[in-house]
């Protein structure tokens, strides 16, 4: 446990609902919710895990919470949407700038981002605040948007991607973590279905097909969501951290998913 001096900076602390990533193992978090002002932040941070000292990188061009973030190699940080926004942005950690990217198509708070074949941005799942109905809705498309390749251009919109489902799949989930199976082929883990309820399902998508189907005899060891929307690899297994502390282990060579440390602070309490 490392205590962060945020001496010199707008915010005394990591705002709620804000993102992160690890890249050559430091942290780099953006956004947040101010509560006091009730406003969605810009700032953009990197903490040095050598020098233990934080720095604040230059504001994105829009306030984002709950929104998702992912790092493009070998030199991007790209944000996507979030609570109330449509408005996507991406970082050029060379030049310490941000330059706008295409709105998608629907706010997505929680989206699961994965970027594929080295061209490809997809967004799964999400949700937005319905005003009228009071309640939370789960979104079911999928989008891509087509970051270029080498010299040639992006797109300038995001593609609403028509895909199928094999069996009974609900794909209305939010707060989803992703898992890289085969070269075409992800797992989309556990998730949100409604306001603290959590799913234990593996969902396998085959971007050859645009399908999706629940993977046989694979589930979760209890129903839950992960914040952390990305599995880290070593080896022939990948971990993940859920939204009560557990770390959760899969083992390719099994096609299994085991609890491997449980929060006891969190077990001793129930």
């Amino acid at each position: 446990m490392t205590e962060v001096d945020f001496q010199d900076m707008p915010i005394n602390r990591f705002p709620n609902y804000s993102r992160s990533l690890v890249i050559n193992g430091n942290l780099l978090i953006n956004g947040g919710f101010d509560e006091e002002n009730r406003v969605t932040l810009p700032f953009f941070f990197f903490y040095d895990r050598l020098n233990k000292n934080i720095s604040r990188l230059s504001d994105m061009l829009y306030g984002h919470s709950a929104h998702s973030i992912i790092y493009v190699p070998p030199h991007y940080v790209i944000v996507v949407s979030g609570s109330g926004t449509v408005k996507c942005e991406k970082f050029d950690m060379e030049n310490n700038t941000w330059s706008e990217l295409p709105d998608i198509n629907i706010t997505r708070q929680n989206a699961t981002l994965f970027y594929y074949n080295k061209q490809y941005l997809y967004a799964f799942g999400g949700a937005y605040w319905d005003d009228t109905k009071k309640t939370f809705v789960y979104v079911e498309s999928v989008e891509r948007l087509d970051l270029g390749f080498g010299t040639v251009e992006g797109s300038d919109h995001w593609e609403q991607i028509i895909t199928f489902k094999l069996g009974n799949v609900n794909l209305k989930k939010s707060v989803l973590s992703v898992l890289s199976y085969s070269a075409n082929q992800i797992l989309l883990v556990g998730g949100s279905i409604s306001y603290n309820t959590y799913s234990d399902e593996v969902l396998l998508f085959d971007f050859d097909k645009n399908e999706f189907s629940i993977k046989d005899g694979m589930v979760l060891p209890k129903k839950t969501c992960f914040p952390n929307k990305i599995f880290l690899h070593s080896g022939n297994k990948s971990y993940q951290m859920d939204n009560d502390g557990f770390v959760h282990e899969f083992d390719f060579l099994t096609d299994k998913f085991t609890i491997i440390k449980e929060n006891t602070v969190l077990k001793s309490t129930r």
